[in-house]
């Protein structure tokens, strides 16, 4: 079509120019769900591939598939893969446990960065880049700002305010110990890492980044 199109307004070279066409490839997101890659629904989609050797297709909303689902789709010929919202998520996780490890072991009379609840404080004074996209009652609003896969949290940590507790949340981190038992869910790979439990080394900013690497390391090994 865009051949045909593009021959019609006597810019027809310009398709050779063109090195991927952005597909939905029934891969999609909501705030509490992932749908799954399904090769065998993408077969006639895939195949018409076979007409333009020169191109691949650029798969929409891949966030949240696994390594295994990327990997079929980059054998199918969807060989770019869009991510963005998972990456950030992994950093919001890895972010809300540096907070939960901080109501842990920092003690009252410090002051605690308090991220987890000072971003939200921020997305509530500023609802624009969440508020068209979450629905429900309040409780299920403010799960939504938290933890939906949409993770419209991302266009808030950024900013000064949130991202002022970020830096003061990891800068208090590596002050105390960070014992096993604290450790969140979202640390576990760390701590496979390192059985022995010299989790407590690593440096906190690192730790935070993680959260985005154990997401991409998934598209590292599609490729």
């Amino acid at each position: 079509t865009y051949q045909r199109v593009w021959t019609e307004e006597g810019v027809g070279d310009g398709m050779k120019d063109v090195i991927a066409v952005v597909v939905q490839p029934a891969v999609e997101f909501g705030d509490e769900q992932v749908f799954d890659y399904d090769p065998a629904a993408a077969v006639d989609l895939c195949a018409a591939l076979k007409e333009f050797p020169d191109i691949c297709f650029e798969g929409h909303s891949t966030d949240y598939q696994t390594a295994t689902d990327l990997y079929n789709m980059v054998t199918d010929g969807i060989a770019i893969l869009k991510v963005g919202p998972a990456l950030t998520y992994g950093l919001r996780e890895a972010l809300f446990s540096l907070s939960m490890m901080e109501k842990e072991l920092v003690p009252r009379r410090k002051k605690r960065a308090n991220f987890i609840e000072t971003l939200d404080a921020v997305m509530l004074a500023s609802p624009a880049n969440w508020e068209k996209h979450y629905h429900g009652d309040e409780k299920h609003l403010a799960q939504c700002r938290k933890y939906s896969y949409s993770d419209r949290a991302r266009y808030y940590i950024g900013q000064a305010r949130g991202g002022g507790r970020h830096e003061q949340a990891v800068r208090q981190s590596p002050r105390v110990p960070h014992p096993d038992e604290y450790a969140p869910p979202v640390y576990a790979h760390q701590l496979r890492k390192d059985p022995r439990g010299q989790a407590e080394a690593r440096p906190a900013r690192a730790g935070s980044m993680d959260g985005i690497v154990q997401f991409m390391l998934d598209y590292e090994s599609a490729v």
